[in-house]
């Protein structure tokens, strides 16, 4: 029924053309049934890819079910060939101490020398030296170059440095202390010590003496006997600080003053007004809290014929004329 409602229209379409002038083109009438197919066509099409598509989506989501209910592989043993790699990758035995003796026998790297080794060198603790030297003071400086120390030598005083000869001798000043100074006396080194102070380096250093309040009103002996100590003093000024000593004290690294104690003979000490722990703060005005002005001071002592010294007694300042 179709193919005749098919050649019926193609019938009726050539009258159609038959009748149109000659000078116009002739144009194929369309066909609806052909439109038709080729529309069902892509439709269809379309269709099939995407019932494809879905088909493949479905399909992919079974095998993952399917994976995921299926057990875990388990190892399988393998074959001889590679027997000799499953024992490499099984874990070692623990060594014993016999391994370890052997495996240390076999100098991999070369053999070690048996080098003796030299025992650490302790040098042996300076002796005092018997030399008639006289420590009369000192001033450490922060830097041990700067550093001053008063010394007597054949009857007179003068101050040095380090590196310096003492009276023109072959002796020279290495190190100033705070209670002693080494010496090196060709090639020897040599402690001189402060007079009242302990031989060893090591030992405290503690102000000789017992403080004194007041000064006990002298003898007629005394009288005397300070009488001659003024008139030695008188001929040598510088010797006055062989009788009043100073030593220098420090706080937490920073010069704080000078400890003034007795030297050989307490008795000038004592009638100068001084105390035992004073602590001399200046000298003729000079700062003695100040290392640079502190060491001017000090080499100036031998040529000094009197002297203005400041101290501090609980926490009070005195001003003490010392002169023969």
């Amino acid at each position: 029924m179709q193919q005749l409602t098919t050649w019926v229209r193609r019938l009726q379409a050539r009258r159609r053309q038959s009748k149109r002038p000659s000078g116009l083109p002739q144009t194929r009438a369309p066909s609806p049934a052909g439109h038709w197919m080729r529309r069902g066509f892509g439709t269809d099409k379309l269709t099939l890819v995407s019932r494809l598509c879905w088909l493949g989506v479905l399909g992919y989501a079974a095998v993952l079910l399917w994976r995921i209910g299926q057990p875990l592989p388990t190892a399988t043993p393998q074959s001889a060939p590679f027997a000799a790699s499953a024992t490499k990758s099984a874990p070692a035995a623990a060594l014993t101490e016999a391994d370890l003796g052997v495996i240390f026998q076999q100098q991999w790297f070369g053999a070690l020398a048996n080098k003796p080794v030299a025992p650490p060198v302790v040098a042996a603790p300076a002796a005092v030296t018997k030399l008639s030297f006289i420590l009369r003071g000192v001033a450490p400086a922060s830097d041990p170059a700067r550093s001053v120390a008063v010394i007597e030598a054949q009857g007179r005083q003068a101050s040095y440095m380090p590196g310096e000869a003492i009276a023109g001798s072959a002796v020279r000043l290495l190190k100033v202390d705070t209670t002693q100074v080494w010496l090196d006396n060709g090639g020897v080194t040599e402690l001189l010590v402060l007079p009242g102070e302990p031989s060893s380096p090591a030992a405290p250093t503690k102000s000789a003496g017992v403080a004194v309040s007041k000064p006990a009103a002298p003898t007629a002996t005394d009288a005397s006997e300070l009488a001659a100590l003024r008139d030695e003093i008188a001929r040598e000024p510088q010797k006055i600080f062989s009788y009043i000593r100073l030593s220098p004290v420090r706080k937490d690294n920073v010069l704080v003053g000078y400890r003034v104690s007795p030297g050989v003979n307490r008795l000038l000490f004592e009638h100068t007004g001084l105390k035992d722990k004073d602590i001399a703060v200046a000298l003729n005005g000079l700062d003695l809290t100040n290392d640079q002005q502190a060491q001017q001071a000090l080499r100036e002592l031998p040529d000094l014929t009197s002297l203005t010294l400041t101290v501090v007694r609980d926490q009070i300042r005195y001003d003490i004329l010392i002169s023969p």
